[in-house]
């Protein structure tokens, strides 16, 4: 029997050699691919995984920011009563000492 066929021909011994050797170059090559493949998957998932702790590391600080954004505006309505309760106390300072 035969080992394989050619467009329905047999191969010659020497054929078989050449078609065996093209198969392993062409199973090393697929392999090498899915190596290459499964590097770029880890390389996206490394970049995926990197972009979101970025985005969450922006929500933190964009969070931070409104935070401190109410605290000066808490203090800045602070300072306004402070400075119009220093100006109604100098008008009565002034009341008083006339």
């Amino acid at each position: 029997m035969r080992v394989g066929t050619r467009l329905g021909r047999p191969l010659p011994p020497d054929d078989v050699l050449g078609l065996s050797d093209e198969v392993r170059t062409l199973a090393r090559r697929t392999q090498d691919s899915a190596s290459e493949i499964d590097s770029m998957i880890a390389q996206l998932q490394a970049a995926a995984d990197d972009q979101s702790h970025l985005s969450r590391q922006i929500s933190d600080l964009a969070e931070r920011i409104r935070e401190l954004s109410d605290l000066s505006n808490q203090d800045a309505g602070a300072l306004n009563s402070m400075s119009q309760n220093s100006i109604k106390l100098a008008q009565r300072l002034q009341d008083i000492s006339r």
